[in-house]
């Protein structure tokens, strides 16, 4: 999830995969040691999730710009901040329509959970026993034996983890995340006059939701994250509402 592209830096690391640019910000490691802090209580644990976030945010973002491939798009990938955006020529967007852009919104997070479902199935084949958790509407599933080493096994488990909970979080109906950019193609496409206010309201519910339930578990960082998006959605609408003359 990232809202703009931020400008390069002198600590970029810059490659290419399968044919697509990639730029990862410095910013995107700081923030992965800073969500990690409190789960990976060792350094060495701590180095393996920054590493799973990563591949995690790194396989979301291929999957918005493997899809725009198909549609004849070429894009290229900035891993910053919480997570990461996937651009393109905007005199490419002709090429894409509704169903085209939804199909790119989910395919962010599809892909997220067909690793999931990768690693879990090569596991289940290779005899390995998995262990299936529950939280909330979520389940997570986990190797339970070592695989391989520890450090693999704890790789395999917080990409996992990341995965799941990442896809799930991007197809909450909250703009701009995948979610937020789908509803807003649905609701526009059905009302092309109300579709991106009745978008940005539903975002702006689905947020004050996500943040209640953040205030119930305690969890500071999904108050502030819900909060911050939430109060973008709200800004948007005024923004467009005053351009519009409403």
């Amino acid at each position: 999830m990232l809202i703009g592209e931020p400008p390069r830096s002198g600590g970029d690391l810059v490659f290419a995969l399968f044919g697509i640019p990639i730029r990862v910000h410095p910013f995107f490691w700081l923030i992965a040691v800073m969500l990690g802090i409190g789960l990976a209580p060792t350094l060495i644990e701590l180095l393996i999730w920054m590493v799973a976030v990563f591949v995690a945010v790194l396989v979301h973002e291929l999957g918005h710009a493997l899809t725009m491939r198909l549609f004849g798009i070429e894009p290229w990938v900035t891993l910053y901040g919480l997570g990461g955006i996937t651009s393109y020529n905007p005199a490419e967007a002709n090429r894409v329509g509704t169903w085209g852009n939804v199909l790119i919104s989910f395919a962010g997070p599809g892909m997220q959970f067909l690793l999931v479902a990768a690693i879990a199935g090569g596991l289940s084949l290779s005899g390995f026993e998995l262990e299936i958790r529950r939280w909330g509407p979520l389940f997570f599933v986990f190797p339970v034996e070592t695989v391989v080493s520890w450090g693999v096994t704890q790789l395999l488990r917080y990409t996992m983890l990341v995965c799941i909970l990442w896809g799930a979080i991007n197809l909450l109906p909250v703009y701009p995340l995948d979610g937020g950019q789908i509803s807003r193609d649905v609701l526009v496409a059905a009302d092309p006059q109300r579709g991106v206010v009745q978008s940005l309201l539903l975002s702006i519910v689905a947020a004050v939701a996500m943040v209640v339930v953040g205030v119930a578990m305690q969890n500071m960082f999904m108050i502030l994250m819900f909060g911050f998006l939430g109060y973008g959605s709200y800004a948007a609408i005024q923004a467009y509402r005053n351009h519009r003359g409403w």
